[in-house]
């Protein structure tokens, strides 16, 4: 996943307990989904290079097999806007010449 360095995110909380992060000033695009959620932190897109989040899907997980070990990290990227979306945008390096650049850039470097 990429993330906007200096964008402000935000993490809340659903009436079901369920917790999300988005680009704060999405939040009003999302106030069906999120009406009743509630704020519990802000902070920048930097405070979130490195972390670590479970994929959606399980397959390529095993790092022995598949030398993913550095996979499933938040990384930068210049490209994440919050014109439209959440702000926080999956890679698909085999699939784009943005998501393929971020993430080379990425694994070139430690978050």
């Amino acid at each position: 996943m990429a993330v906007g360095p200096d964008i402000t995110y935000v993490t809340v909380e659903a009436e079901n307990g369920e917790r999300y992060v988005l680009a704060e000033n999405r939040l009003p695009a999302y106030e069906k989904e999120f009406g009743g959620a509630r704020k519990l932190n802000s902070f920048r897109g930097q405070d979130l290079l490195g972390r670590r989040y479970q994929p959606l899907f399980d397959y390529l997980t095993d790092t022995d097999t598949f030398g993913t070990q550095n996979a499933w990290r938040v990384i930068p990227s210049d490209e994440v806007t919050t014109e439209d979306g959440t702000g926080v945008v999956h890679m698909a390096p085999a699939y784009g010449e943005a998501d393929a650049a971020a993430c080379l850039a990425a694994a070139s470097r430690s978050c």
